[in-house]
């Protein structure tokens, strides 16, 4: 047998722990037998096995095959493969052993390094797993289903798992090297979920000192012990998602208009199926987050990251430079708003760094304004050119082997899956198949101007059909109706990456490229629609929502706080004719303050008085001009 990046180890890890449910009877071992038969089935070539398997009486000791090797006698052996899903299956990719034969969507849907428990053998169960298993007749080692390079002996992965389509290094998740300035730079977290299933603490594990819960199944008053989600993926609610939040993909196991729902899992084999939760982690983070969170970019600078500089700096020394030394954050479109914070006020509020309800992270909103804030409901397509274009030309910063990073000059407009690539960016006209070049599997895209020009032309045909968007969340996310499948598989800005008219994931359209069009037949499927399309969703290559709003979610708004406002009036003699007529006009800005100081910025519409309720903030005139005839 031969295993794959180290995962024989966790398959028979995972052959114990489904071993060891039910109580042993000779019925319950029949039963699982015949589940393991019906989940080995699918790594046969044809679907079947054309080895038979009776208890030992066909094992080969290793001394007959020492013998037989000495005589130069060929046995046949058995090869198999367990992988985790790549993008291409075996028939995209020269024949078995080549791509995935599982049907899934390996860098989104069932992403996770950590394996979630194969309760179900069915497809739409599978669908979930993200791994792929392989099974073949061979006569020597040499014969082996997984291929490596030469000289270095890595495997090939990504497009898949030979050298025609896969690469030898990927990059699918980041460990966070710099702060985030995003919400969108939480893609890369893995989520467990545990709010929505109203988790209940129940015990401490002492051996590894973490909690663990009561959160399913839904049915059963008992309930079975989870524990927390790990750096890793493990544990949990299912399913198993990356790049979870700002990407918006629906999920085929979930209906069209709902985000939490059940499904049924076997835990024992004595106590059958239950129901627990099943959840649309992308909908449920990116409605939790969008609208009540952000990041100021106000965070701890160490020496030991070269883009910092030669000295550390903590979060309130960065805090102390940007507001009283004029000294910008990393997020150069946050601007300090005083107000009427002085050094005392500042000093006080970082004794309340480490609370968030009343403390620093609740009030420090109230001063920062963010320069250049661009309104999602826009319909301007030049408006929308320039703010997404706004990155144009800038260096980028990336990783090629060493421990320092490099830097890119560009001449487009970059977008990146992460804060560090792997490598210098590449362009749509290089891609031209799915390990070509190789290093799209590690680094963004550099965007050409008529890209951009495709994706904003295709943004404002989403905010006319969808329009407009009463929250962040709205904009990000898909819409839970089950009456309209284009809104309910993904939020808009997704939707127009994936426009036909916009050429920037155009090669990924391509049938080998594709989830195969039986698979949005399989029974089972509660959203068959979101079978369908692309498979590198999720994946380095492929332009996902999440790559854009990493850049530029901080200065988007549903709303804007900054107001044009012309007048005119006219003159009237006693003839009734118009003797003069004057325009004006002023510039005007919604400010933290609410009108009436009784409250303080930070406070939620429920806690404000009744005067605050009625007028909110204050509005402050920033400019005031006469205008002549000829600017009307």
């Amino acid at each position: 047998m031969s295993g794959h990046w180290s995962t024989w180890a966790d398959a028979l890890r995972h052959d114990i722990l489904l071993g060891r449910h039910g109580s042993g009877s000779n019925e319950n071992r029949a039963a699982l037998g015949g589940f393991y038969q019906e989940l080995m089935l699918p790594g046969f070539p044809g679907g079947e096995a054309p080895v038979e398997f009776d208890n030992e009486t066909n094992a080969i000791s290793g001394q007959q095959l020492k013998l037989a090797g000495e005589e130069g006698e060929i046995i046949a052996l058995m090869d198999f493969s367990l992988s985790i899903g790549s993008e291409t299956s075996n028939s995209a990719s020269g024949g078995f052993g080549g791509g995935r034969r599982i049907t899934s969507r390996p860098f989104l849907h069932s992403a996770t390094p950590a394996l979630p428990f194969i309760t179900n053998a069915d497809k739409a169960s599978l669908y979930d797993y993200g791994m792929d298993w392989q099974i073949s007749k061979i006569n020597t080692v040499e014969d082996s289903i997984l291929r490596a390079k030469p000289n270095s002996g890595n495997g090939y992965y990504g497009g898949g798992y030979t050298v025609e389509n896969g690469t030898t290094h990927v990059i699918q998740n980041e460990i966070p090297v710099l702060p985030p300035i995003s919400i969108a730079s939480l893609s890369h977290a893995y989520l467990g979920g545990f709010s929505m299933a109203k988790a209940i603490p129940v015990g401490e594990d002492p051996d590894n000192d973490t909690f663990w819960f009561k959160s399913g199944p839904v049915n059963n008053p008992t309930g079975v012990t989870y524990q927390r989600v790990t750096a890793s993926g493990q544990n949990g609610l299912a399913p198993k998602m990356g790049q979870a939040i700002g990407n918006s993909y629906a999920h085929p196991n979930i209906p069209a208009d709902e985000a939490f729902t059940t499904k049924a899992r076997i835990y024992d084999l004595d106590e059958g199926s239950f129901e627990v939760p099943f959840v649309d982690h992308s909908y449920l983070a990116n409605k939790a987050l969008w609208d009540e969170f952000f990041f100021s970019s106000i965070a701890p600078q160490p020496a030991k990251v070269p883009l910092f500089g030669s000295s550390d700096r903590t979060a309130k020394q960065v805090a102390d430079d940007f507001f009283f030394n004029g000294k910008s954050l990393p997020n150069r479109r946050i601007q300090h708003y005083k107000g009427s914070l002085n050094k005392a006020d500042f000093d006080d509020l970082f004794t309340q760094q480490s609370d968030y309800t009343d403390g620093l992270a609740d009030k420090i909103a109230a001063h920062l304004m963010v320069n250049g804030a661009f309104n999602i409901n826009s319909t301007s397509v030049e408006a929308w050119k320039v703010f997404l274009s706004s990155l144009k030309g800038k260096p980028v910063a990336y990783l090629d082997g060493g421990a320092s990073p490099k830097e890119f000059v560009t001449e487009g407009t970059t977008v990146n899956p992460g804060s560090l690539p792997g490598a210098a960016p590449v362009k749509t006209s290089e891609m031209s198949s799915p390990n070509s070049p190789p290093e799209q599997w590690r680094t963004g895209r550099e965007l050409t101007d008529e890209e951009v020009g495709q994706l904003a032309l295709a943004v404002v045909k989403q905010v006319k059909l969808r329009g407009p968007f009463l929250s962040l969340s709205d904009f990000v996310n898909r819409r839970l109706d089950g009456n309209n499948s284009p809104f309910a598989l993904k939020g808009a800005l997704q939707a127009a990456l994936d426009d036909e008219e916009v050429a920037i994931n155009a090669s990924f359209r391509t049938p080998s490229r594709m989830l195969d069009a039986e698979t949005a037949t399989i029974p089972g499927f509660k959203f068959p629609d979101a079978a369908k399309g692309p498979i590198a969703y999720g994946s380095a290559p492929y332009v996902d929502q999440a790559d854009v709003l990493r850049h530029f979610s901080e200065q988007l708004t549903p709303r804007g706080d900054t107001f044009v406002i012309r007048a005119y009036g006219d003159s009237i003699d006693e003839k009734g004719k118009v003797a003069a007529r004057a325009w004006c006009e002023a510039v005007v800005q919604r400010v933290p303050e609410y009108s009436d100081p009784a409250n303080e910025p930070h406070q939620k519409q429920a806690e404000l008085t009744e005067s605050n309720q009625k007028f909110g903030r204050k509005i402050q005139i920033m400019s005031f001009r006469w205008l002549n005839s000829k600017e009307v």
